[in-house]
């Protein structure tokens, strides 16, 4: 089982790369890095167990800060994405 999923569209390595990520239930998080064709760029599909991790490397791939999605398309902080997935993990 996973949370909801976010999603955000930012310039990594010079071209347009989507990152989306969610939190398992139980387990940690998972991070997937897309090219614009829809295509993992490499070592795109990511899994880190803690939220230090998830920031590391999404600071490593990109200096930006992402504008975050909801699956609705609402726009929501990292911040507010990442405590819905604790507090929902904490509740599943």
């Amino acid at each position: 089982m996973w949370t909801r999923t976010f999603t955000a569209h930012v310039e990594g390595d010079g071209s347009p790369t989507t990152i989306t990520f969610y939190r398992e239930i139980p387990g940690g998080w998972k991070l997937d890095f897309r090219d614009a064709q829809g295509e993992h760029v490499a070592n795109g599909d990511r899994w880190v167990e803690t939220i230090d991790d998830l920031v590391l490397q999404l600071g490593n791939y990109t200096n930006s800060d992402p504008k975050w999605r909801t699956e609705d398309g609402d726009r929501v902080s990292f911040y507010a994405a990442v405590r819905e997935c604790v507090l929902e993990a904490r509740t599943s």
